[in-house]
């Protein structure tokens, strides 16, 4: 899903932060990081699932989500929230 994810933000001109030296965790296998003013988005790629964090502020309670992708395809409305108003 790494992949077609990564296809998905280029495709939106968008520049991926990319991590894969994650010694602090030995199932995470990526992080993707995507910002847009004081928007951003981290996907965190698991061995067997993959996590979305959106962030919009600095409060962990009220100014962060956390959802889970299933399909790559799931990104996509991440994105659009990221990319609009």
């Amino acid at each position: 899903m790494e992949i077609e994810i990564a296809e998905i933000i280029t495709k939106h001109k968008l520049p991926i932060l990319r991590s894969d030296d994650l010694d602090y965790d030995k199932e995470l296998k990526t992080v993707f990081e995507i910002w847009r003013g004081a928007k951003k988005l981290s996907i965190y790629f698991y061995e067997t699932e993959t996590t979305l964090l959106r962030v919009w502020g600095p409060h962990i309670h009220d100014e962060m989500s956390e959802h889970d992708l299933t399909k790559a395809t799931d990104v996509q409305s991440h994105i659009e929230w990221l990319i609009g108003g």
